[in-house]
């Protein structure tokens, strides 16, 4: 069985809870990692916008939502030499169980989207 899941967000929404909460919102959504990544580029919104997009879009995908105690920070982005991936930890991992996630990033200047796969194993 194969699910998908999509989200965009645009870059603003990210900005305002940024220039609202601060280090709180980073804090509650993003890893240490991820904020580090993010923060050392120039266009930083959209980085933080398309791991928002990708927590969103794995959720969906799992057909979950934030329900069932899973936390944003759980669903962690990291970037290889290639594609991005995901890393799930706590709840998350435990209802993904054995299956395997893709996703697929995109950003611009106002918007990020994610797509996420989550297939069964077939090792």
């Amino acid at each position: 069985m194969i699910s998908i899941g999509i989200d965009i967000v645009k870059t603003e929404r990210i900005e305002r809870l940024y220039e609202k909460y601060g280090e709180r919102f980073l804090k509650k959504v993003f890893t240490d990692e991820e904020i580090n990544y993010s923060m050392q580029r120039k266009t930083f919104l959209n980085h933080l916008a398309a791991r928002f997009a990708a927590k969103e879009a794995f959720l969906k995908a799992l057909g979950t939502g934030l329900s069932k105690g899973i936390s944003l920070k759980e669903i962690e982005v990291k970037r290889g030499k290639g594609a991005p991936f995901l890393n799930i930890y706590g709840k998350a991992k435990e209802i993904l169980g054995k299956r395997k996630t893709e996703i697929s990033i995109t950003h611009e200047k106002d918007y990020s989207i994610c797509v996420c796969v989550i297939y069964k194993n077939e090792d």
